[in-house]
């Protein structure tokens, strides 16, 4: 086919300029609201009927560029994108400006020449895939947990969309005053620019306390989730980490959030207050690179230091993946196990909680928990959910959901299992829908070798904007199901194309 299936050269040609007219006046509203809609980067879907003819649409595309270079990058993603038809063959590139995509193109025409390429996955912008995996599997959220939030976490994103705002907001006020104002946990995701360094140190360390932590990373995971589903993606399963597990019980429709936002809110506030009064003996956290069969193995070999029965005092807390377990016990059995670690050049990091969590060592701290969720009515899940603790399925009965979501906090957490066990069910394309990236690379460990995808929503060294167009990149070759309208809302004018459903994809 000499064009492409989706649009010809003149059909480019058209179709953009009438996007980009049709634009105009979103814009002026725009500016005149004082509102910022410009973006860090864009992704741009090519499409064709097979490789040959996905060819044929990249030199079109490549035409019109060369042709028409005052173009908006944003109004030829739009186009492009909002015309995208099922199937077919795909290549997505993630651009800064039409002169960048430009030179994507091109490179990536030159390696589809090749008939031997099989996949593009380059980190810098450019995907394909010849065998997309949501024509083999389903896709899941992963949830993270306390120890993933951090000062500017989610960068750009609440500043475009204000459903990812207004779910921030609602956690807003349950921070108490500092000495020197009263912040709110939007502070944490967007502090200042006038904030000295001090300052910004002084927010991380707040970061860290118990209640602070959870409420961040709690609203981090809700936003995203928010985000996520105005996306319309198609998913089929969710699990969380620690107490990610909260958000994963909101996304299944086990908590109805807006009945119990306040109430999960006033038991974090709680559970950090029980931590500031209680005195249970302090515990250090302590993750290394080694498995936990490694791990026991070295607990069994400390002769004397670690007591046994119900007065044991120190525990492979976390499962994560073949090479990051994390013990948590009492100071000195954990010095000695890391003396013993550290000889057998295993790496080891102290992490900056002394919270004993997953382990009893944490019973101490539940009251709080548990008031909470008696006052939380759960419901049997809409979509699948898994347990952190048992690795399967949570069951459909709302009181074994609640039983099972309480004696998570002072269970192991069973990641390697859980991630082991949804691929065998069949999830092959996991995005993690919360800060940071780091369960995304526990899941590359754990299925090494496999046939899946680990896809973050958010990356502390990337604008929150890009890696969201290098999440929809890699899901669109994928052809996993989901709308573009959320990307080009309030930037361009909404322009209807024939049959093409506008925005989808399948």
């Amino acid at each position: 086919m000499a064009a492409s299936a989706q649009l010809g050269p003149m059909g480019i040609a058209n179709e953009i300029a009438a996007s980009t007219a049709r634009a105009a006046a979103a814009r002026q509203a725009a500016s005149a609201a004082g509102i910022d809609l410009a973006w860090p980067s864009e992704v741009v879907v090519v499409r064709g009927e097979d490789r040959a003819d996905l060819i044929c649409s990249i030199d079109a595309l490549l035409l019109q560029i060369s042709r028409q270079p005052n173009l908006r990058l944003v109004d030829v993603a739009f186009t492009l994108n909002k015309a995208l038809l099922p199937e077919g063959a795909r290549l997505a590139i993630v651009a800064t400006d039409l002169s960048d995509l430009a030179r994507r193109l091109a490179l990536a025409k030159e390696s589809l020449a090749d008939p031997n390429t099989k996949r593009l996955r380059d980190p810098s912008g450019a995907y394909f895939e010849t065998e997309p995996l949501s024509k083999r599997g389903d896709v899941a959220l992963l949830f993270p947990g306390e120890g993933t939030q951090y000062l500017g976490m989610l960068d750009d994103l609440p500043a475009h969309y204000p459903e990812v705002s207004e779910r921030l907001a609602l956690f807003d006020g349950y921070v108490g005053p500092d000495g020197e104002d009263h912040d709110s946990v939007s502070r944490f995701f967007a502090p200042p620019a006038s904030f000295s360094e001090n300052r910004k140190s002084h927010l991380e360390r707040r970061l860290r306390q118990l209640d602070n932590a959870l409420f961040a990373v709690l609203a981090a995971d809700w936003a995203v989730l928010s985000f996520l589903q105005e996306l319309q993606l198609n998913v089929a399963a969710v699990a969380g980490h620690s107490a990610g597990e909260l958000a994963a019980l909101v996304a299944a429709g086990s908590i109805d959030v807006s009945t119990h936002n306040q109430s999960i809110i006033e038991g974090m506030r709680a559970l950090g207050d029980a931590e500031d009064h209680s005195q249970p003996a302090e515990a250090t956290l302590l993750a290394t690179s080694a498995s936990r069969e490694t791990l026991e193995k070295a607990i069994g070999g400390i002769a004397g230091a670690i007591a046994t029965g119900p007065d044991q005092n120190i525990f492979v807390a976390m499962d994560n993946c073949p090479h990051q377990s994390v013990v948590v016990g009492l100071s000195a059995p954990v010095e000695k196990l890391e003396a013993a670690l550290k000889r057998d050049r295993v790496v080891c990091e102290r992490l900056p909680f002394s919270r004993p969590y997953h382990t009893p060592l944490f019973a101490p701290f539940m009251g709080p928990l548990t008031e909470m969720f008696d006052t939380v009515d759960f419901l049997s899940p809409q979509t699948r959910i898994y347990s952190c603790t048992t690795g399967r399925p949570f069951p459909n009965d709302a009181e074994a959901i609640r039983q099972g979501a309480m004696s998570h906090w002072t269970s192991p957490v069973e990641f390697r299992r859980m991630i082991q066990n949804m691929h065998a069910d069949g999830v092959r394309i996991f995005i993690e829908a919360g800060p940071r990236g780091v369960l995304s690379a526990f899941v590359q460990d754990i299925l090494r070798g496999q046939e899946f995808v680990a896809l973050p929503v958010d990356l502390p060294r990337r604008s929150a904007l890009t890696q969201i167009n290098h999440l929809l990149a890699q899901l669109a070759v994928h052809q996993a199901q989901f709308n573009f309208d959320l990307l080009y809302r309030r930037r361009v004018e909404q322009v209807e194309l024939g049959e093409t459903k506008p925005g989808s994809l399948a």
